[in-house]
């Protein structure tokens, strides 16, 4: 798989429900036996609080006519702390990964132009002072072969938002560097 794909992230998702919890363990041993450590942890967020699980699953119902037939456990917009606990129990260095997005964020912040929006998690929301995120996700994704989220559809926001996800350090320099050099033709 990883000599057929440039870069391949496996996804884990922090749902503290028992076949969740399987499927991630599975996950992880796939990522072993093809000799790879680019794991992302994700929310697989459908409501906003753990109290709405109910409601929503009415609301499936409504929509799809059937049963609700999968869990939605933990597909809440959960915190950080509620990531830690969850994955606590899985063999990856959490901190190590909030850690490199902290020194992304400075190397980020060093080039100006831009503001970080507050995260707890990996992922982070940027704002551009000059440009368009649909022009940096351009020339990143032709010029560079890098993928960020533009992020001017999401409600509330406008055309100089795009989001990221910490990656290795390699991966982040390589970022940094590229964005650098667009904002340098501006």
């Amino acid at each position: 798989m990883c000599e057929t794909f440039d870069d391949v992230y496996l996804e884990i998702q922090s749902h503290p429900n028992e076949y969740q919890m399987q499927l991630n363990n599975n996950i992880l041993k796939f990522a072993e036996m093809v000799g790879t450590d680019k794991i992302i942890i994700t929310t697989d967020a459908h409501m906003i609080s753990r109290d709405q699980q109910d409601v929503h699953n009415i609301f499936v119902k409504i929509g799809t006519e059937r049963e609700v037939g999968e869990t939605y456990d933990g597909c809440y917009l959960q915190t950080y702390q509620d990531v830690i606990d969850t994955c606590s129990q899985y063999d990856i260095d959490i901190s190590l990964l909030l850690r490199e997005k902290e020194r992304l964020v400075q190397s980020l912040l060093s080039i100006g132009g831009m503001e970080i929006w507050p995260s707890d998690t990996h992922y982070m929301l940027v704002q551009l002072r000059m440009g368009k995120a649909a022009a940096l996700k351009e020339y990143l994704a032709t010029e560079q072969g890098i993928l960020i989220r533009d992020a001017s559809n999401f409600e509330g926001l406008n055309e100089h938002f795009f989001r990221i996800a910490t990656q290795t350090p390699e991966e982040n320099d390589k970022l940094v560097e590229s964005i650098k050099k667009w904002t340098y033709m501006y």
